[in-house]
């Protein structure tokens, strides 16, 4: 509408409108796509923490058992204990390390692993510990 010499400038055109819910749709789509990316971080991290204490546990049982146990001959050892088994799967190997004398075994290695597949990946975490002979 015109008064005298000036346009009314009351309202918003349409191109005002257009751009306007363009840069809110734009807006929307970046919160959208970030909110994405935290849900997978949380899932992810969710999974590391599982499969963190699960070695943890582990690795304190291997620790706390007797340098002759079963659990701790030389050699590689899948764990039938594994309380989620299906989504993780825990392992471990067993070094003998010899004595000076070579007649004896001085201390083992123990190497952990926790696998499990995330976010169609296969992941892993690996603890190692060394327990000696105290008797």
């Amino acid at each position: 509408m015109k008064i005298g010499n000036k346009l009314d400038s009351r309202g918003f055109t349409i191109v005002e409108v257009a751009v306007a819910i363009f840069m809110l749709v734009a807006a929307f789509m970046g919160v959208a796509s970030t909110t994405v990316m935290v849900v997978n971080g949380n899932a992810i991290s969710k999974m590391s923490t599982t499969a963190s204490a699960l070695a943890s546990a582990k690795m304190e049982d291997l620790k706390s058992k007797s340098f002759t146990d079963a659990n701790l001959a030389a050699g590689s050892h899948a764990d039938a204990e594994n309380p989620l088994q299906g989504f993780y799967t825990r392992s471990w190997s067993v070094t003998d390390v010899m004595d000076a004398s070579g007649m004896g075994v001085s201390y083992k290695t123990i190497s952990l692993t926790v696998t499990w597949n995330g976010q169609n990946s296969s992941r892993s975490m690996s603890l190692s510990t060394l327990k000696t002979n105290s008797s």
